[in-house]
């Protein structure tokens, strides 16, 4: 997967809140082998793996989960289900409902990108009914 359809399928998931200005993480530089996001206090650059490296990935069919990364990227969704379809239509995987939890006012639930990169999405937990 090319560069730039990675970043689509991370701003699909992001679309869900509006898009990146409303992060606070506007695209600050783009190149062919790179994006930059960068807000005053943070700057994340996401890098295409470089030769001979990319050559060790192997990336089945469907992609298996590679969860011993020591960065997972989390993204705070309007609406878990909308997350696990918009993941679906760009070839991703959120988990289903069972496999959700709740840590600190949010629901969470953890997937994977097409390439089989963890991801996390989570949606606030509203207000308990009273």
């Amino acid at each position: 997967m090319l560069l730039g359809e990675l970043l689509e399928v991370a701003l699909a998931g992001v679309r869900l809140l509006g898009g990146l200005p409303d992060l606070g993480l506007p695209v600050d530089e783009r190149s062919e082998g790179y994006v930059v996001l960068a807000s005053d206090d943070l700057e994340v650059a996401v890098v295409r793996i470089m030769e001979p490296y990319a050559a060790e990935i192997v990336v089945t069919d469907p992609p298996e989960r590679r969860e011993d990364s020591a960065v997972k990227a989390s993204f705070v969704v309007v609406d878990l289900a909308a997350a696990r379809r918009t993941a679906a239509e760009h070839g991703g995987v959120v988990d289903g409902p069972q496999r959700e939890w709740e840590f600190r006012g949010f629901r969470a639930v953890n997937g994977h990108d097409p390439e089989g990169n963890v991801l996390q999405v989570r949606a606030p937990v509203g207000p308990p009914a009273s």
